[in-house]
């Protein structure tokens, strides 16, 4: 996306030095690769109120030496866990670009434990079990525990099958949070560093203990279109709506929004069209509560879902609506405040889906709405899939939407 290729500033609001208890974070698009991680970890570390830190993450574009970026950032935040993604984008509260480096770290007042989930693609369920087993084991002296993940987008359906590992622990945590990273057109490794260590074929699993609680929340803002009935479904793929075949029931709703069959029918242009479209399933148990899910392809066989609905399922079609999305994250924001008796930083977990579908100038309004609202920083996280475990929440991988923990 070449309106990202150069620095985005967020916000012109300035947070003021040494007065946040738990999270700072920072960015940096600096040419120099040592520069680029310590100018990011320096901004990170100015905001906390003191020098005693206890997990550096770093996010890091394709083009930047990551080796010479985790030096950079070690020299900032000395011997604690420093682990480094990775990814396509880069952002915290005061800018982002496709060429940067971003950098969020937590202060000894919270306890961060790291365990890599080796051979990810290899066996999904056996790597997170023993990874979380251990988190879960590791003794603990604080009131409440958080899980956060960051996994690589290398399996078919990698948020379903991380969701289906995961569940199994609900009760282990206060919330669970994380997020599938990667392309999102393609199945790939994903590099991640770890104290220096690179693995390409391995999740990273953060237990997150605290004396206080923390709050986990989404946000979606895909208007409704249409409601359909789920008649037949093989797997991941759904061949029947209302009786009908899948595809030209969508295809006809998509030719009604403007949308040309040949367009609808060429797959390059197809995955454009359907980023701004997702399937809400709602929580049967839980009112206004849904799970978002979007279309990843469309032929005459039927509509292939990054997840496994059953036959009988009612969803909705939604299209994404740049106002509600503004909207929906100046709920989760305020429902976030009114939550904590104050917030000091947050870790975000941010859908490709949004930065493809919103304008740059609409892009940048969805972050100074994050920003402003906080008055706080947060380290943000582009995934391919979202995947949460709340009270509050549908519990599941999401796409499209984005969620957070707020400190």
């Amino acid at each position: 996306m070449d309106k990202f290729k150069d620095r985005v500033d967020f916000s012109k609001k300035q947070l003021m030095a040494g007065t946040f208890m738990y999270f700072g974070a920072g960015f940096s698009n600096s040419e120099k690769n040592f520069g680029a991680g310590v100018d990011a970890a320096r901004e990170a570390a100015s905001l906390l109120q003191d020098n005693e830190y206890s997990l550096a993450i770093g996010i890091v574009t394709p083009d930047y030496d990551y080796r010479k970026v985790y030096d950079g950032i070690r020299s900032v935040v000395g011997d604690v866990p420093v682990a480094i993604l990775v990814n396509n984008f880069a952002a915290a509260h005061s800018a982002g670009s496709e060429s940067g480096v971003a950098v969020g770290i937590f202060s000894r007042k919270v306890r961060a434990r790291v365990e890599i989930a080796k051979g990810f693609s290899l066996g999904s369920k056996r790597a997170i079990h023993e990874a979380v087993g251990k988190l879960i084991e590791s003794s603990s002296n604080r009131e409440y525990n958080y899980l956060v993940f960051f996994a690589p987008n290398s399996i078919p359906l990698a948020g379903e099958n991380t969701y289906n590992a995961l569940v199994e622990f609900a009760d282990s945590f206060d919330g669970i949070i994380g997020g599938i990273v990667g392309d999102p057109e393609k199945m790939e490794y994903q590099t991640f560093l770890l104290n220096g260590k690179t693995y390409t074929d391995h999740a990273i699993f953060i237990k997150l203990e605290s004396d206080v609680r923390f709050y986990v929340d989404q946000a979606h803002g895909f208007h409704p279109v249409r409601p359909f009935k789920i008649t037949g479904i093989r797997g991941d793929m759904i061949i029947s709506l209302d009786d009908d075949p899948a595809f030209y029931i969508l295809l006809d709703v998509l030719s009604r929004k403007g949308y040309s069959e040949e367009d609808i029918r060429d797959p390059v242009k197809a995955s454009r069209i359907l980023n701004r479209f997702q399937f809400a399933v709602a929580d049967k148990n839980k009112p206004g509560i849904f799970r978002a899910v979007l279309p990843m392809n469309i032929s005459e066989r039927g509509i292939r879902l990054n997840a496994f609905l059953s036959e009988g399922d009612s969803i909705w079609l939604m299209e994404s609506s740049t106002e509600e999305m503004h909207e929906a994250v100046d709920k989760m924001m305020g429902r976030a405040m009114g939550r904590l008796d104050k917030i000091n930083g947050a870790l975000m977990f941010e859908s490709f889906v949004r930065r493809r579908v919103l304008s740059l100038e609409d892009y940048v309004e969805e972050q100074r709405r994050i920003g402003d609202n906080l008055k706080a920083p947060y380290l943000l996280v582009e995934t391919v899939e979202e995947v949460v475990i709340a009270e509050n929440l549908y519990p599941g991988a999401h796409m499209g939407s984005i969620a957070g923990i707020f400190f």
